[in-house]
């Protein structure tokens, strides 16, 4: 009678080795089912981004969902027409009065030298402003935005 207790006592053990094992495989699959369900819905939307040619299928019906397939064949057509620059700089709204800035470059080195230089020449804007006002103090001087 005291084997067998102990071998219950055992299987009862085992059984929740094994419970824990497989609440472990399920919150695993639950991380990857998010995951999975994250990086789907980002494709979708670049795929929404290229409008009509995302849902139509190879034999020309056109879906009603975009064709997550589809979307790398078509980003990689968009690029051959218009590739990307490397580097993007941007010089913001408050620097220009209201305006925006927006320049590409092939080489980083290059976005720093163009932000020397609209910087410089912000700043001698700015200031040859400043020198008008001293020169005609009944003038009001346009504030940079």
């Amino acid at each position: 009678m005291i084997k067998w207790l102990r071998e219950v006592a055992g299987r009862k053990q085992r059984i929740k080795e094994l419970e824990r094992q497989v609440e472990g495989w399920a919150e695993s699959a639950a991380m990857f089912h998010t995951g999975q369900t994250f990086y789907h819905n980002i494709v979708i939307q670049i795929g929404e981004m290229f409008g009509h040619p995302a849902y139509v299928s190879d034999d020309g019906s056109v879906q009603s969902q975009v064709l997550a397939l589809k979307v790398p064949e078509l980003v990689k057509e968009s690029l051959s027409v218009a590739p990307l620059t490397p580097v993007c700089y941007v010089m913001s709204k408050p620097h220009l009065n209201g305006y925006q800035v927006i320049l590409g470059f092939s080489k980083s080195d290059e976005a720093t030298t163009a932000h020397y230089f609209l910087s410089r020449a912000i700043r001698q804007a700015r200031w040859l402003d400043q020198m008008a006002a001293v020169a005609e103090p009944d003038q009001p001087v346009a504030q940079a935005a």
